[in-house]
């Protein structure tokens, strides 16, 4: 039996079912349109007034506890359910609210979008739930999200059904450019990260290498981001790495028992006479960008493999920076490296190593650091007939009671090495695109990926943000809609929006 499952992790499961059984409920999955799935305290509600309106136009089915064959729990076996569904139904109401903020289902089925180009998830949601109540999960907000009401509830399933029949549309075509990355760092923290971090630091002291070891072992977990995007063993790049055992973590989610097995690896420092330890890896998760990069060659070339790596880990150090995530922060190394170098700034364990040397400084706080590391928390990037614009921008954001430190850069007006300085020294861009300035469009990409492509940006955790003044977010150039933007709209306090995002009060969303 084949499941669906996260790095070094598996789910605990019964005994196997009789194979002719497991062969029927496959069959029945994979011959139905959608599978439901909902709460068992809306099972009266649902069985009343939707499930006649799906049987009425002829939308084939399958229910989960009607299905599922006998002797198996239905939650243990969501994971092959859902692998072998063609769309998935998520009906969700107040009884789900307490754990849906980053349902199991959910996760799942937003991971087979991403592997089948298709969004196979739907939402319907009851009582007084409403858009606001939907986690704000990249590749999400492409799903549909239908609100059933009493008043309009058979016309709201007519569409939930004609969107469900409707696979005429690749998930490609409906995210921007750079969703690959987004998506996939949000799955590997949902999936895995967020269950493992805040464990792992007491699993790592009470294990065998950190006590026999003492003061060799960091706490922290590592996860190496390689510019190829390609994810091979550790041990099987650098001879210095030597794979020496796992830990073992257990935990429970919704009832089932899962375990997941991080790595331990032993670092030879050869310079020092010493050996050190840390739980790492290279995520699964991340190996997609090379794969498509190496197996279908034309969707991605060397410079789009490049931001999508810089894309992925930009998001993954924003989610887990974010203040909402407070029992991940400290616990983890987030390195990126060129293992295409040759040198041995190319091998894992140099960057390892760098860390292990490094000063201590997790008693700083994040800002703290952000200081420390930026002249500038955020660059106004504009061009000359925006100059208005950033103005106010800058004069909003001075009013603040922190002060953000604020640089502006106008290519119409200085050149283009000292607006790389500019953008060099800034944590933030906020780029302002408008009608006035196509020229945008050729310019920033340059400046941004030549800086990326020649390692200029390389110990830069930059980001952009697109702020659109009436134009389509389409005419966002590809190479920088690396994670949202923002519509300057009359009547709306964008500003603010801009504000708590460059300050990491919000996780950007699409």
């Amino acid at each position: 039996m084949n499941f669906i499952a996260h790095e070094g992790s598996h789910i605990v499961m019964p005994q196997p079912m009789n194979k002719t059984a497991m062969d029927s409920w496959i069959d029945e999955i994979r011959n139905s349109e959608v599978l439901l799935i909902f709460d068992d305290s809306d099972d009266f509600y649902i069985k009343k007034w939707i499930i006649p309106e799906l049987e009425a136009k002829n939308l084939k089915f399958v229910l989960p506890e009607i299905h599922i064959p006998p002797g198996r729990p239905k939650l243990s076996l969501m994971p092959e359910a859902i692998e072998n569904s063609k769309k998935v139904l998520i009906i969700l109401s107040e009884h789900t609210k307490k754990r849906f903020k980053c349902t199991f289902e959910i996760f799942l089925a937003l991971e087979k979008s991403l592997s089948t180009n298709k969004m196979c998830v739907t939402i319907a949601l009851l009582g007084s739930l409403d858009r606001r109540d939907v986690p704000k999960i990249p590749m999400l907000e492409h799903s549909m999200i239908a609100k059933v009401t009493e008043n309009d509830q058979p016309y709201t399933i007519e569409k939930v059904i004609e969107n469900i029949k409707d696979d005429s549309v690749n998930l490609s075509e409906k995210m921007p450019a750079g969703n690959l990355a987004t998506g996939l760092a949000w799955s590997h923290f949902l999936g895995y990260l967020s269950i493992i971090l805040p464990e792992l630091a007491t699993n790592i002291i009470e294990c065998e290498w950190f006590q026999r070891f003492q003061g060799k072992m960091s706490t922290r977990f590592f996860m190496l981001l390689p510019k190829s995007g390609t994810c091979r063993p550790l041990q099987d790049q650098d001879s210095r790495i030597t794979h020496v055992g796992n830990l073992k973590i257990e935990v429970h989610i919704a009832g089932t028992k899962r375990v997941y097995t991080p790595n331990v690896y032993c670092i030879q420092d050869e310079e020092k006479q010493e050996h050190y330890y840390c739980c790492a890896e290279i995520p699964n998760a991340f190996g997609c960008i090379g794969k498509i990069f190496h197996e279908k060659l034309g969707m991605l070339n060397s410079q789009q493999r490049n931001l999508e790596v810089e894309r992925f880990y930009h998001v993954l150090d924003q989610i887990l920076s974010h203040e909402n995530n407070k029992r991940c922060h400290m616990l983890y190394e987030v390195i990126t490296y060129n293992d295409e170098d040759k040198t041995e700034d190319g091998l894992p364990s140099t960057h390892i190593l760098r860390h292990f040397h490094k000063e201590d400084t997790e008693d700083r706080d994040e800002e703290t650091k952000s200081h420390k590391k930026y002249k500038y928390d955020v660059c106004l990037l504009y061009g000359k007939d925006d100059e208005n614009k950033a103005h106010f921008i800058r004069q909003t954001l001075m009013a603040k009671p922190d002060k953000p430190r604020i640089a502006e850069a106008c290519p119409d007006q200085v050149s283009i090495a000292e607006v790389t300085e500019q953008v060099k020294d800034s944590k933030w861009v906020v780029l302002l695109l408008s009608k006035n300035q196509k020229w945008f469009e050729f310019w920033i990409v340059e400046l941004l990926c030549s800086g990326v492509e020649t390692g200029e940006f390389e110990s830069q955790d930059i980001c952009v943000l697109p702020l659109l003044y009436n134009v389509d977010p389409e005419s966002i150039p590809s190479f920088i809609r690396w994670l949202t933007y923002i519509e300057a709209k009359e009547g709306e306090d964008f500003v603010e929006r801009i504000y708590e995002i460059i300050k990491g009060k919000i996780i950007l969303e699409f």
